[in-house]
């Protein structure tokens, strides 16, 4: 079968690679932590009993006779823990086994230092051990150690006497039934065993029988093989008998003299020469082919069938550990590497030279958005770099045009037959012909299976597909179906994880992106935060997770932009941006070393579609609100005009959910940007053509992103926009919907923003609106363009409607005979106080409370002298104790006084009101006014009262 040493190797590795190898672990790695072997921990049952016997002979009967008698029963359990419980540590031959990353560990031993390797270079904690048959229901990942003799922490679970061997297959009936299927089809490498271990001599005959019921044919089976020491007596009789059973030897002196030496230095923990050995072997079988470049080459070539690599695949494959994120597209390596399993010279010259296996590797890394690769000197500041590439961003030409939001372009150019014309089909909601597309390819690869990589993409996309158009579930795959389809092309072998990562659980913001995201928020807005070196490594971890999984997405085509799923990903790196904006200066913080001032995150246009495509417009807005936000800044190569231009060309075109939202995002996101004025007058026209086109239904939800979109940019505007904005709003349809939703601040923005460039026949024009109309609420909301004979002919006209007045409405009637444009009106109070009156004999209380402020403009009135009845506000006073300030501020009880209220606001400002106030309930309402300002909860009217009359009162 084999005719040298490195065919074996080969085979193996080529089990490795398909996720098919299995280590089987005995007692002969134990012995190099200072544990006794199998036949030595049988040696000290016998000691006690005295047994003069043949130990072999017996060897499972000796544990036997102890536990049956008398004497010893009681001290059975603890006579073998004593021996296997002691005080030992994991040792290099364990951490190498990790290293090799097989599918599962199995082992006959009983000690815990498999599981409990500790080491830099080894991830234990991807494997769960299963001891009992009950562990495999509690085993919820792919890997497994199989202590299929027990764990020395369960002494019920112990194989060591004769009647455990002869229960076995009762007592051990699912271990025994998957270690047996495991032997059909994978690789097993037997560590630490010798050919006259009792236990490997009953696995061996597993394997052979196992095999032999599952295929006649010798060759076709599963290869198995065990590390020998080759100078053991009998070697050339003990291979020709395993070979028989289809286990092949690798022997120890088939290492290369000079490897073995140098390998000794990695394993310095081992005493003896048969451990070292044994290391040297697993070292060389990890290392195969030797050659790092050779190692990479292979694994980049297999992985160059992607269109977009992870990084984190690409890493993980490599046994590549950056130790430093310069940027999401730059990647740091120490020159001395504290694991020394990098080799730093060897990476410098794959990266920077041009024969075919380095370009491979190139290609692969640029594959993965990799633009440069530093080589860092420990402890000093400088580095070597790299350039793999002069392009910030790795993007096909369709996604390049989809950054740019030119949907119809890509629709028009596309490869209509292809897995990316079918993904751009799904994104403007065209299901069936993305559906069809997935199909004729999925049938075409039925007969040409060349390109497992795309074939999986169809079926998980068909997946996607299925769950959006019929939404229940209907025609999903299954996690065993996926499984299935996934394991049996090999990609898993190939490294590539983050396919499955993405259809197998619902991916989500790890703990580790989490407290990434902890420390850079405190990094930003804790005042007492102190620094150590550079204060955005933890936005560069975020930053290329997020990047890492928006290419792969979207250079893979997934169909995901219609789920919930990519928002709940990205938005740790949403948060992670605008987090930046809280605080520019940070003067009670110490930056030690060379980092950077706290400049907030300059975004680029990948930012901008994060934002605006993957993101939640509820939460983008409190975000804007909870870090104070007025502006972003972007870079200024972002072609915003083509952008937002592109964006309402494609919502009229296609007019989707999702375009529908892109379009109100990009409103709101370019309300967030300063744009020039250039652009801005070339981009309000496109906005407000397609506004005038929409569904009533759609109409509101949209000016709500329309408001401070102008609002941003209203003094950038030419008159001529300004006219246009002006009739927009004052069309028919338009004003309805604002008056309907309840919008008409919008009104009131554009108005006085553009009252300069107002002609009298606009005027009119507006005039006649509110007039037409008799909306009190509009009119209070355009008054600032009226002069004051049409203000006193509306308000008298709506006096005559007084009957069909809300509370809020008649208050509006209060504020304008407070500032005097009308007469005081008995009529309006009278009608105030029958609202009020009704409001407290109900049980019912609405919101906002109209009612309570109807009383408290009721009380200004009265504080300005106008002929309020003062017996009325003292019956109100009972439910409003508020207005106690205005009826009797020397009692008034200021512990009950709402002081950030329109009423408090109005009696500071009246002279005689203020000092009864400051010398009365200075103290009082002093205190909470601090509570309030310390705690942000004071605009700025109320912070101008406090601190010019509360302040020093007292401090």
């Amino acid at each position: 079968m084999f005719n040298n040493f490195e065919e074996k190797l080969d085979y193996i590795n080529d089990a490795k690679k398909n996720n098919k190898l299995i280590i089987f672990v005995g007692a002969g790695v134990s012995m190099n932590s200072g544990l006794p072997s199998w036949k030595g921990l049988i040696q000290e049952f016998a000691n006690d009993l005295g047994y003069k016997g043949n130990i072999d002979a017996d060897i499972l009967k000796i544990p036997q006779f102890y536990f049956d008698s008398p004497k010893y029963k009681s001290q059975y359990y603890s006579k073998i823990e004593k021996e296997i419980k002691k005080k030992a540590i994991s040792n290099s031959i364990h951490a190498m086994i990790y290293k090799l990353a097989p599918k599962h560990i199995i082992t006959t031993n009983y000690d815990q230092l498999i599981e409990n390797t500790e080491s830099i270079e080894v991830l234990t904690n991807k494997y769960r051990v299963v001891s009992e048959d009950k562990d495999f229901l509690n085993a919820k990942t792919d890997n497994l150690i199989i202590k299929m003799h027990g764990d020395i922490d369960n002494m019920d679970s112990i194989v060591l006497k004769e009647d455990d061997y002869l229960n076995f297959s009762q007592n051990k009936i699912l271990i025994e039934t998957y270690i047996k299927s495991l032997m059909v089809n994978h690789t097993f490498i037997f560590v630490g065993y010798s050919i006259a271990d009792y236990n490997f001599k009953q696995i061996i005959n597993w394997v052979d029988s196992m095999t032999r019921n599952y295929d006649e044919n010798r060759e076709y089976r599963s290869k198995h093989f065990m590390i020998v020491d080759s100078s053991q007596e009998n070697y050339l009789l003990t291979q020709d008998y395993l070979v028989n059973k289809n286990i092949f030897l690798l022997p120890t002196n088939s290492i290369p003299s000079k490897y073995k030496k140098n390998s000794k230095e990695k394993c310095l923990d081992l005493k003896n020469n048969k451990g070292q050995d044994l290391f040297a072997v697993l070292s060389y079988l990890y290392d195969y082919p030797v050659s790092l470049k050779e190692q990479i080459y292979r694994i980049c070539e297999d992985m160059l069938v992607q269109d977009r690599i992870s990084i984190y695949d690409l890493l993980r494959k490599c046994n590549l550990k950056p130790s430093y994120y310069f940027d999401f597209n730059a990647l740091g390596f120490y020159e001395e590497s504290r694991s020394k399993s990098i080799n730093t010279i060897s990476m410098k010259n794959f990266f920077s030279m041009k024969d075919k296996k380095s370009k491979v590797i190139q290609k692969a890394f640029m594959k993965a958005g990799v633009k440069e690769i530093y080589f860092m000197k420990h402890k000093t500041d400088f580095h070597e770099t790299i350039k793999l590439t002069r392009h910030e961003f790795r993007c096909s030409p369709m996604h390049f045009l989809e950054l740019k939001n030119n949907y119809v372009d890509i629709l028009g150019k596309i490869d209509q037959t292809s897995l990316e014309g079918a993904y751009y089909h799904s994104i403007i909601a065209n299901f069936e012909e993305a559906k069809s597309i997935l199909n004729r390819r999925v049938i075409k690869f039925s007969i040409n299976k060349n390109h497992f990589f795309e074939l999986v993409l169809l079926k998980q996309n068909q997946s996607y597909l299925s769950k959006m158009v019929l939404g229940n579930g209907k025609g999903v795959l299954s996690s065993d179906n996926y499984r299935q389809i996934y394991d049996g092309s090999n990609l898993n072998a190939l490294g590539i994880e983050e396919l499955k990562n993405f259809y197998h659980t619902t991916v989500s913001n790890t703990i580790e992106q989490k407290e990434w995201l902890a420390k850079h928020i405190k990094n930003y807005t804790d005042i007492d935060t102190y620094f150590f070196g550079d204060y955005t490594r933890e936005f560069k971890k975020i930053q290329a997770s997020a990047y890492n999984y928006y290419f792969y997405m979207k250079e893979n085509h997934l169909m995901l932009d219609w789920f919930y799923d990519p928002k709940e990903f990205l938005s740790t790196y949403v948060k992670a941006m605008l987090v930046t904006y809280w605080r520019k200066d940070q003067p009670n913080s110490l930056i030690f070393g060379n980092a950077p001032s706290f400049d907030s995150y300059t975004l680029n246009l990948v930012d901008i579609n994060i934002l605006v495509k993957y993101s939640d417009l509820k939460t983008l807005k409190n975000y804007f609100n909870e870090y104070k936000i007025d502006f972003i800044q972007i870079k200024k190569n972002i072609p915003v005009y083509d952008f937002m231009k592109n964006i309402t060309i494609a919502f009229e075109k296609y007019e989707t959910r999702l375009m529908r939202e892109y379009f109100q995002k990009s409103m709101y996101i370019l309300s967030k940007i300063k744009v020039s004025k250039y652009n801005i007058n070339r981009i309000i026209p496109q906005i407000l053509l397609l506004l005038e086109k929409q569904e009533v239904h759609f109409l509101h939800d949209l000016l709500s992103e329309f408001h401070p979109f102008i609002e941003a940019h209203s003094k950038l505007l030419t008159r001529e926009n300004k006219l246009k904005v002006i009739d927009f709003i004052f069309t028919q349809l338009v004003l309805d919907e604002i008056i309907k939703f309840d919008k008409l601040y919008i009104v009131n923005h554009i108005c006085f923003e553009f009252m300069n460039i107002l002609t009298k026949e606009k005027k009119d024009m507006i005039k006649k609106e509110v007039l037409c109309r008799e909306n009190i609420d509009l009119y209070r909301y355009t008054e600032l363009l009226f002069e004051i004979e049409f203000k006193q002919e509306f308000l008298k006209l709506t006096i005559l409607k007084l009957e069909k007045l809300s509370t809020y409405e008649m208050l509006i009637l209060l504020d304008s005979i407070s500032r005097r444009i009308i007469d005081f009106n008995e009529i309006v109070v009278n009608k105030l106080k029958v609202n009020i009156d009704t409001a407290i004999n109900s049980a019912i209380r609405g919101y906002p409370n109209w009612e309570k402020e109807a009383v408290e403009r009721l009380s200004v009135l009265y504080m300005n002298d106008f002929p309020v009845d003062k017996e009325d506000l003292i019956t109100y006073s009972e439910y409003y104790p508020n207005i106690n300030l205005v009826l009797d501020t020397k009692s008034c009880d200021f512990e009950n006084v709402d002081i950030n209220n329109n009423l408090f606001k109005e009696a500071m400002n009246n002279d005689s009101y203020r000092k009864d106030i400051i010398f009365y309930g200075g103290n009082i309402i002093g205190e909470k006014l601090q509570i309030l300002n310390k705690n942000n909860r004071l605009n700025q009217q109320m912070q101008e009262i406090y601190f010019k009359y509360f302040y020093q009162l007292i401090n």
